[in-house]
């Protein structure tokens, strides 16, 4: 008889801990104030997180080559929760990105409109100044 991978003793409390703290992380992500896009593509990767570490933890300490078709399918599912959560990142990378993208935009529309009313403030005042230069004296009829 084959042993598993690692001892149940060792593998299912660090299961655990890791679910607490991703079900906390999950938990606080509304308070952080993230974009909506954001807030759903790491949510869901939480999501998947959750589903993941139970699965790792029975492929690494319930499962052995005894049991070759439930060893094959929960090493399966684990690799595939894995690359679900690795596609995640790259799509909450990609959404940050677009997001600099948009906020850079943003400041840019800020900054002319703010220079040109800077520029337009200007112009009026100097052509008051000019208007009141030229202006004929009331005094001398």
């Amino acid at each position: 008889m084959t042993e598993p991978l690692m001892p149940a003793w060792l593998v299912i409390p660090a299961a655990v801990a890791l679910m607490l703290a991703v079900g906390r992380h999950v938990l606080s992500i509304p308070a952080q104030g993230l974009s909506p896009s954001t807030r759903r593509i790491r949510t869901a990767a939480g999501l998947v997180m959750l589903a993941l570490a139970p699965s790792l933890a029975f492929g690494l300490s319930v499962t052995d080559a005894q049991q070759p078709k439930t060893f094959v399918i929960s090493w399966m599912i684990t690799l595939g929760l894995t690359l679900i959560v690795l596609i995640l990142a790259m799509l909450d990378m990609a959404n940050n990105l677009r997001l600099l993208v948009v906020y850079q935009q943003e400041a840019r529309r800020q900054a002319q409109a703010a220079l040109f009313e800077s520029v337009l403030g200007r112009v009026r005042t100097r052509a008051r100044n000019t208007t009141r230069r030229h202006q004929p004296a009331n005094d001398e009829a």
